[in-house]
């Protein structure tokens, strides 16, 4: 009977063994199928952050194509005519606050790791070419900075010196 019962308690044994081996090859799948959906839903929250940028750079640009009033202020600021009038000027002071805000936004993102820093430098490079281009875009930017996050500044400022 001792023997028997020997048996028994060897065969609990591999029994529970077994188990705990089967229980950590399931929790094994379990971490592996997490962490391959979290990698999905960053990759889907990055795509989604980039897409937005896009979007806003589309809004932006519609300003220019669908206006072409807007287009002929928008092409005297960078070019550094005369405005016609003030609310002309008032008009291109309004669109280089959207384009630096944008701007902001789009480091923004990248500082939270929703966007590439490859992604960024492609939002940001028509901003960095028009603030060295436009005397009126250069003084709003100075004008926008103290209020804009210090990195973003920093940063657009390598930009513009590494393009130049």
């Amino acid at each position: 009977m001792k023997e028997k019962l020997q048996e028994y308690a060897l065969l609990a044994e591999i029994l529970s063994a077994t188990a705990v081996v089967a229980s950590l090859i399931f929790v094994g799948f379990q971490v592996q199928q997490q962490s391959e959906e979290t990698a999905l839903n960053t990759r889907a929250i990055e795509t989604a952050a980039y897409q937005d940028l896009i979007s806003q750079i589309g809004l932006i640009n519609t300003l220019v194509i669908e206006n072409g009033d807007f287009a002929k202020i928008r092409r005297m600021g960078l070019t550094g005519e005369d405005f016609n009038n003030p609310g002309d000027r008032s008009r291109f002071i309004a669109y280089v606050n959207l384009v630096v805000r944008h701007g902001d936004m789009a480091y923004r993102q990248y500082s939270q790791g929703l966007v590439s820093e490859e992604d960024l430098k492609s939002v940001l490079t028509p901003l960095t070419q028009m603030i060295p281009a436009s005397e009126v875009f250069r003084n709003r930017w100075i004008g926008l900075v103290p209020g804009l996050n210090p990195e973003y500044v920093k940063y657009m400022e390598q930009l513009i010196e590494s393009d130049t």
